[in-house]
């Protein structure tokens, strides 16, 4: 009997299709019909005269997620077709994005980039198989029926750290200030929020901007920390269990993830030319007096709740996600952004901006979702 195709496969592959989509027609406005020209014509038009190893790069990178998670949808019909189904997969949605952009004249459609993201794709589906071969011909791991403890939890886990540091491409007044879903007069500022007078939200005070920003920090480092002991914990490969049981290690990848993949994004986002008096201020703007007092405190808190148990660091998570909703949320629209998110905005990845920013805003709302549901499936298994 063949294998079903479970639900979750099928969400991640249409999602990133989505997220593609949303990628490719930025910045959703300006639509033009008829198009320019056919929507066809770039199939038959010469070589572009302007293009950049970077845009070649982002298209081609762009499409290997794709291809691995459609190969992944596919398997059950084999690896040598699932790997073509995936690549025609991707190839079919870059030609369907790139026909579209002939309705966008800010948008330039070339059948050089439905090249590059065809072989994204095609690459994408061979690395899965090469890495599929390679699984199966190892013994067989017998999955754990356990949300706590199995490849749900791991999935759900590493999704969403995978989606935490997306988010922080988003050029984001304050770093890690996730979460700007509520009315301002929702959300909580330490030290007040709105002038008597006029109404008006009033701009971040210095030190009400080192609190807020530590207090950031601490929540979103802190969350992130516990989304991968939970989602390590109780996992088949030795090594995983080994970090997961210790919370120093979780604590210590968190920081390095966190403060490695913010400077990743500076020096990509970075417009050119790159010099280095550019880079360093940027990296200076960031590494305020406030992150720094919160790295500090995400060591020390983290020691102080290494004693809790699955259930309370999970309901510790949802805390810390609903908190860093209502801090984000309680930031004045009038505040000075520093010169790091302005840059950054202005920078290359000018297409993943709203993206980001997308991912930024729902990453706490996805983060309580998934605690509460490890929660609600774990309950019982976990008082045993």
């Amino acid at each position: 009997m063949r294998e079903r195709v479970g639900w979750e496969r099928w969400l991640v592959g249409l999602g990133l299709l989505l997220a593609i989509g949303l990628i490719s027609l930025y910045p959703y406005a300006g639509w033009a019909w008829p198009a320019q020209g056919h929507p066809f014509s770039f199939l038959f038009a010469p070589m572009p005269r302007y293009r950049t190893s970077f845009d070649l790069w982002t298209n081609l990178l762009a499409y290997l997620p794709l291809g691995a998670v459609w190969a992944n949808i596919f398997r059950q019909r084999g690896l040598l077709r699932a790997v073509l189904m995936a690549t025609l997969v991707g190839v079919a949605w870059s030609f369907t994005m790139e026909s579209a952009q002939s309705f966008l004249p800010t948008r330039r459609p070339q059948w050089l980039d439905l090249l590059a993201n065809g072989t994204g794709a095609a690459l994408g589906a061979l690395a899965w198989a090469l890495l599929a071969q390679r699984v199966r011909s190892r013994a067989r791991i017998q999955r754990v029926h356990i949300w706590g403890s199995g490849p749900i939890s791991l999935t759900g886990a590493l999704g969403l750290t995978l989606l935490w540091l997306f988010a922080q491409a988003a050029p984001t007044p304050i770093w890690l200030a996730f979460g700007d879903v509520l009315p301002i007069e929702f959300g909580i500022r330490p030290f007040g929020a709105l002038d008597a007078l006029t109404g008006s939200s009033l701009p971040l005070a210095e030190g009400e901007r080192i609190f807020t920003e530590a207090s950031l920090v601490v929540c979103a480092l802190l969350g992130l920390a516990i989304h991968l002991k939970l989602g390590l914990s109780g996992q088949p490969s030795w090594w995983l269990r080994q970090v997961a049981d210790n919370w120093a290690w979780v604590i210590t990848a968190a920081l390095v993830i966190g403060v490695g993949s913010r400077t990743a994004w500076i020096l990509l986002l970075q417009p050119p030319p790159l010099g280095v008096e550019a880079i360093w201020a940027s990296l200076a703007a960031w590494f305020s007096p406030g992150v720094q007092v919160g790295l500090l405190l995400v060591a020390l808190l983290g020691a102080a709740v290494a004693f809790l148990a699955p259930l309370g660091l999970c309901g510790l998570g949802m805390v810390l996600s609903l908190l860093m909703v209502m801090l984000a949320s309680g930031l004045p629209s009038s505040v000075a952004e520093p010169s790091t998110p302005i840059v950054l905005a202005q920078g290359q990845w000018v297409n993943l901006r709203g993206l980001a920013a997308w991912a930024a805003t729902l990453w706490p709302i996805i983060s309580m979702a998934w605690l509460g549901l490890w929660m609600l499936k774990s309950r019982r298994t976990l008082r045993r």
